[in-house]
């Protein structure tokens, strides 16, 4: 070979090699720029494909499916077992989430599902009664300046009532009617009251004038105007009334002379003044004691002589701190009657809840406080007044911030109705299965026998049916205003003196037939009056069952109508009941004695909030001791406690299960733990307020959760600036948390309304990560073990692991997994429930399908997201999270027997995402092709590349070996070599 030869084909398999090289790193920058337009118009949204959202942006065609199977329980069964509901699914996208193009790189949005294709509408499951568990909890995790309003209008309201009540019939005892022979010539003689009622007025044990406390129950009955029970207990005249307790009674001369006495006595210790100087409103007097002890302190009314008193040693149901000077301070009566009104929306006002919250707000800043409050002395004193105010405001919530308390008040609020109601039932059912056995072989329409048009062989035709007889016995004791009365009226066509006589009269068979069984009723049963009350019929019954049990022969009824309890009865069989009965529900006997104490609305009895704070502090504190008046003890009180928890859960929350269609939990179920909005109305006699809680058992009960959303806007970042920021959230105005808004205090007659924030994941928790659908570009050269997004499906943020690379439908992609992790809902939902991703074991668990939870939950779907490697967008995921209710000791839940907590399933969620064959050829061919085209050029470029450098190679083999057969005119490589 010629070295020319040599040379010539050295430099052409080198240039060769440099060629190929240099073509392969030309194609490859070449690809990173195309790659990294395609991201740009992939990944970036732009003004154009940012207005086009489907399930994500840019994707309007790509929804999700949620699929969702409650946990059903068997109904009247306490949480025997779980069972998987069929399967409910609906199809979200959030095409209405708000777009605003902002020159920052963000998009504003508000998130908003809109659902659509609802399967089976119709179905009912009987599920865990949610809203009414999660009512409950609200009430006890109320924040300060919810409660505090509602316990001191407590305070005010009984200082006003129940104290003057006390207070001036303790004067006019001590002043005037312990005497016994005064009163009979001044009050008894002159009202025309014969000689054995008169021994009867004095000595009644229940509501004798001998002692003060049973003559207490007239000076109520005075200051209420008035007691048509007491006046039927003594068969007093209208007149007679009048004189004992009306405007020309000796009692109402006494009540003036006291408060002009306590009037001018206010005034002359210069603690302030009333508004009209010479008597004071019985609200004023409440205040004058509440802010100086002024009724107690002082002996305004000589000779009776209190020795600083409080309302306390009237009642030994109220704590020592309720009065603002027993607690080492006392204001003038002046500085409080301005902050303290009887009208809730008078600004400021201690009873208000805005009022409330801007003193809890800036309880650290006294000359705030003080502003708002308005004193009218000195900055200085101000000051002082208000760090006062601030130290019992802190003391009362301290006593009424925790379970004892929720329980109490609860309780309080339902169980006078609860009984006024059941003694209802008592009565009606009884009057009406009665009517009934009496009329039942007549021919109603053949003698025309109910008097009204359309009336026989209706649902009014009480010949049919003891059922049917309900609404005319309920209208002829109800009177003619009742709702009965007005629907028999309207129904049936009638006229109202006609309906009214044929109820009343005495004449008709109707009305005959009434009065019999009057008269048997009163006298088989020893009831106080001729007619029997319901009020009575029902403490005859409530502890003994004694009126369900045996009943009079002239009633004419069967021995299968002998029971415990009215739930027995078949007139109410279509009724959701709860057991009314103390005894139908213990088996515990309670004589009449105990029982008319357990009635009592003081201390000891099961009608007054203080009584039953008592009586659950010692239920869940055992060191704390029960008030000695407490005519229970041991197992009749333990049965009794059962019994209210029963009452509480069964009837004023509607029970703890709930028949309902599937599609009132599925739309927008997950807000039901995450956002609510509190309703309260204020009740001026009494209460203090209502919500809307009271009627969570009815099926719509989840109605005015449905639309409840968050407030707050969410901003995107588009990716315009830094690509590698595409879809990251954060919160709007630079605040990472998250905020929901609740309006706590809500009059609808003024619309007047406050609200506050609260931070439901704590104040340490922020917003960060992707949105969900789209992560850091190209994730093969930016490759990341960990992937953060925060999932608008459960307001959390959340963290992806990597399981692998692999392909999905052709295209290359990565595989993410959820962690498997418990997540406690329970900060931002006012109730004890946790969420569970993946298969997270726990303990203490009710049997799912038959099998321990844990079993079911090995069988769970693992969630996993699928990503596309180059345009960092989600392609595929499922999630399912599993949501629990935890109960403990705390929860009107906890019914014997049970653990000291249990867990229950109550919802499994799985979220899938997916995009078809079709859509990946829409969305990402081009991607596809951008990296075949890659490959290609690639492994061409690196094919001649190696072919070269093999030639290069084989090359100099072939030279080394046959270097002495080459005849060239150039010396060889070596010679010169050599010579050099």
């Amino acid at each position: 070979m010629e070295k020319a030869t040599f040379w010539a084909i050295f430099g052409f398999i080198s240039m060769g090699i440099i060629l190929s090289f240099t073509s392969m790193g030309i194609f490859l920058t070449k690809y990173d720029q195309d790659k990294e337009a395609l991201i740009h118009k992939k990944a970036v949204l732009t003004d154009a494909n940012a207005l086009s959202w489907g399930a994500t942006p840019g994707f309007k065609d790509v929804k999700e499916i949620n699929n969702f199977q409650f946990f059903t329980h068997q109904s009247g069964i306490m949480f025997a077992t779980a069972n998987e509901s069929s399967q409910y699914s609906y199809v979200s996208e959030l095409s209405n989430r708000t777009y605003v193009p902002s020159s920052l790189g963000f998009i504003k949005f508000l998130p908003k599902f809109k659902f659509e294709k609802i399967s089976d509408k119709t179905s009912d499951i009987t599920h865990l009664n949610i809203a009414a568990i999660q009512y409950f909890y609200k009430s006890l995790n109320q924040p300060a300046f919810a409660k505090l309003p509602r316990y001191l209008n407590m305070i005010f309201r009984g200082l006003s009532q129940d104290f003057i009540n006390y207070y001036f019939a303790h004067i006019m005892y001590d002043f005037y009617t312990s005497d016994q022979q005064l009163v009979y010539e001044t009050i008894f003689t002159p009202a025309k009251i014969n000689q054995e009622t008169q021994v009867k007025l004095w000595d009644d044990e229940l509501y004798g004038w001998k002692s003060e406390t049973s003559f207490s129950k007239w000076v109520r009955a005075y200051f209420n105007g008035g007691d048509s029970k007491l006046q039927l207990y003594f068969s007093l005249s209208d007149e007679q009334m009048n004189q004992l307790i009306g405007k020309g009674s000796t009692i109402n001369k006494l009540k003036k002379l006291i408060i002009n006495s306590v009037s001018t006595g206010v005034q002359g210790t210069k603690k302030g003044t009333c508004q009209n100087k010479n008597e004071c409103t019985l609200w004023e007097l409440g205040m004058i004691q509440w802010s100086f002890g002024g009724l107690t302190t002082k002996d305004f009314v000589p000779p009776v002589t209190f020795g600083n008193g409080s309302y306390a040693k009237f009642n030994d149901s109220i704590p020592e701190n309720y009065e603002f000077y027993l607690s080492g301070s006392e204001y003038q009566y002046d500085d409080v009657k301005n902050i303290i009104s009887e009208n809730f929306e008078q600004m400021p006002n201690l009873l208000g809840f805005n009022t409330m919250q801007y003193i809890w707000d800036n309880r650290d800043h006294l000359e705030r406080v003080s502003n708002k409050l308005s004193w009218p002395t000195d900055n200085l004193t101000n000051f002082t007044k208000s760090k006062n105010l601030i130290k019992y405001l802190n003391t009362q919530y301290d006593y009424i911030n925790n379970i004892e308390d929720t329980y109490a008040f609860q309780t309080w609020r339902f169980m006078s109705k609860m009984i006024y109601e059941a003694g209802i039932m008592l009565r009606d059912g009884l009057y009406a299965k009665a009517l009934f056995y009496k009329f039942k072989t007549i021919d109603c329409e053949d003698d025309y026998f109910i008097p009204f048009v359309d009336a026989c062989g209706s649902k009014y035709d009480f010949t049919l049916n003891a059922k049917n007889a309900l609404i005319w016995v309920n209208a002829a004791f109800e009177k003619k205003g009742s709702d009965s009365f007005k629907t028999l009226q309207k129904d049936l066509k009638a006229n109202e003196d006609v309906l009214w006589d044929y109820l009343s009269d005495g004449l008709s068979d109707f009305s005959k037939a009434l009065n019999e069984f009057h008269l048997a009723i009163s006298k088989y049963y020893k009831c106080t009056y001729q007619i029997c009350q319901a009020e009575e019929l029902w403490y005859k019954q409530w502890g003994n069952s004694s009126v369900t049990k045996s009943y009079p022969t002239q009633l004419a009824f069967k021995p299968e109508d002998e029971t415990i309890t009215i739930a027995n009865w078949d007139i109410y069989s279509d009724k959701p009941f709860v057991h009314y009965e103390f005894y139908s529900f213990s088996g515990e006997k309670i004589n009449e004695k105990i029982q008319q104490k357990l009635f009592h609305f003081d201390m000891g009895g099961i009608f007054g909030y203080y009584s039953l704070r008592n009586l659950y502090e010692n239920h869940f504190n055992s060191t704390k001791k029960l008030n000695e008046k407490f005519p229970l003890q041991e197992e009749q009180l333990k049965w009794l406690i059962k019994y209210l928890k029963h009452c509480l859960t069964n009837y004023w929350y509607g029970g703890h299960m709930i028949k309902t269609q599937q599609q009132k939990y599925l739309f927008d179920y997950d807000n039901i733990y995450t956002d609510k909005i509190s309703s309260f109305e204020p009740v001026y006699e009494g209460n203090n307020f209502r919500d809307n809680g009271a009627h969570l058992l009815e099926q719509n009960n989840q109605e005015f959760m449905k639309f409840a959303t968050m407030y707050d806007f969410y901003q995107m970042d588009t990716g315009i600036k830094d690509v590698d920021n595409v879809g990251q959230v954060m919160r709007t105005l630079d605040e990472s948390k998250i905020k929901r808004k609740r309006i706590l205090y809500y009059n609808p007659q003024t619309e007047y309304q406050t609200q506050y924030y609260n931070y439901p994941y704590g104040k340490d928790s922020n917003v960060y990560g992707s949105y969900g659908y789209a992560f850091k570009p190209d994730l093969i050269a930016n490759f990341q073990k960990e992937l953060q997004l925060f999932d608008f499906d459960i307001h959390r943020n959340i963290t992806l692991k990597y399981v692998e690379t692999t392909t999905y439908k052709g295209y290359d992609v990565i595989k993410y997994k959820l962690e498997d992790q418990t997540i406690s809902l329970q900060p931002y939902t006012d109730l004890p429930i946790f969420m569970t991703i993946g298969r997270q074991p726990l303990n203490e668990c009710v049997l799912i399908n038959g099998q321990s939870c844990n079993q079911y939950i090995l069988n769970v779907p693992e969630s996993y997201y699928t990503i596309e490697e180059i345009t960092g967008k989600v392609v595929s995921f499922t999630k399912t999270y599993i949501y629990w209710l935890q109960i403990d000791k705390t929860s009107p839940l906890k019914q014997e027997p049970l653990n000291d907590e249990l867990i229950v399933p109550l919802l499994k969620r799985t979220i899938t995402y997916d995009f078809n064959e079709d859509q990946m050829i829409e969305h990402f061919q081009d991607v596809k092709d951008l990296q075949k085209h890659k490959d290609i050029i690639f492994y061409i470029t690196l094919t001649f590349g190696l072919l070269f450098s093999l030639a290069f190679i084989g090359f100099i083999v072939y030279f080394r070996k046959n270097e002495q057969n080459i005849n060239s005119r150039a010396p060889s490589i070596y010679s010169v070599v050599a010579d050099e």
